[in-house]
């Protein structure tokens, strides 16, 4: 009957979560505090509605924030009300680890990213040391971080498409993975002037794990039915000598002409001249003339260098 309502939404409450996905709601250990109640009813008739979402909602620490409710392990002889397999959404106040058919480790880094920062190194260590996570992650403890909420927008694009813009996610690493390999030839020339068809892991995680103030990542996504694809990406570092940023973008093929470049960098301008950053430098190819018309529309005092093939922007913010 759950199931059968249009949209439905079952917000259920846990005492605790480990890094896999299981949720604790009657005990705390050996200690009941209820029965199951609804719990498992609701958040299975909601995942199943049509347009439906079964959310489990907590707050990130207990006792004053001496404790984490989200943990490598369920406390000894917690019981699960909620199996790993029947969650779709967690919520704390810092965030939302969506989950259904991700692997452990993304399960894990998920929720790593919505525990209580003070907690978030801890909780890495231990996920390495249980194998939920790769040891090539180790060097990752103190990067996880979570984008600012004030790093978000909607652009509505002619045909009534709505994309949502975003800070990069620690968890995002599969979906840039995805992105890159859905270019073409020509746009990955034109983005890291080399034609190249291999992206190592390493250059990805520069993407992902930034501190969102001197490095910046924003994503355009359009929600799918595994969540969301990232159809562009943009990113500023910035120069502490110079205070200007090095600005860069692309955008997947199949988006190219709907506006979502000029949007990305206005929102991009927008975010650094926020942060007190005076302008953007760039390098584009000569023959890459969408690339330089975005630019020229930035509505910034523009100079340009031209060596080789190369133009040289530098974009003073008015």
């Amino acid at each position: 009957m759950i199931s059968q309502q249009e949209k439905m939404v079952a917000v259920n409450v846990a005492l605790e979560i480990d890094l896999t996905g299981q949720v604790c709601a009657d005990s705390l250990g050996s200690k009941f505090f209820s029965g199951v109640g609804g719990q498992v009813d609701f958040n299975r008739g909601a995942a199943k509605a049509h347009g439906g979402k079964a959310i489990i909602a907590l707050p990130s620490t207990a006792r004053d924030g001496k404790v984490s409710r989200i943990v490598t392990r369920l406390s000894p002889g917690a019981g699960v009300v909620t199996t790993r397999a029947g969650l779709n959404y967690v919520v704390t106040e810092y965030g939302v680890a969506y989950l259904h058919g991700k692997s452990i480790q993304e399960r894990a880094l998920a929720l790593i990213c919505i525990a209580h920062p003070n907690y978030r190194a801890q909780l890495l260590r231990e996920a390495i040391e249980v194998k939920y996570i790769s040891a090539s992650m180790a060097d990752m403890e103190g990067k996880i971080l979570v984008g600012p909420k004030e790093l978000r927008t909607t652009y509505l694009l002619e045909n009534g498409t709505q994309i949502n813009f975003r800070a990069i996610h620690p968890t995002d690493e599969p979906r840039m993975r995805d992105l890159f390999y859905a270019l073409s030839q020509q746009t990955i020339y034109y983005r890291f002037m080399s034609f190249t068809k291999i992206i190592p892991r390493r250059q990805i995680q520069d993407f992902v794990y930034i501190d969102h103030r001197n490095d910046v990542t924003i994503v355009a996504t359009v929600p799918e039915a595994h969540g969301e694809d990232i159809i562009a990406v943009g990113s500023y570092y910035l120069d502490a000598k110079t205070n200007m940023a090095e600005v860069a973008f692309v955008v997947r093929d199949d988006w190219h002409n709907r506006g979502i470049g000029t949007f990305l960098l206005r929102f991009l301008i927008r975010i650094a001249r926020r942060n007190g950053i005076r302008g953007f430098t760039a390098e584009v190819l000569n023959d890459n003339k969408p690339m330089q018309a975005v630019f020229n529309k930035s509505n910034c005092k523009i100079t340009t260098k031209f060596t080789g093939n190369v133009v040289s922007y530098q974009m003073a913010f008015e």
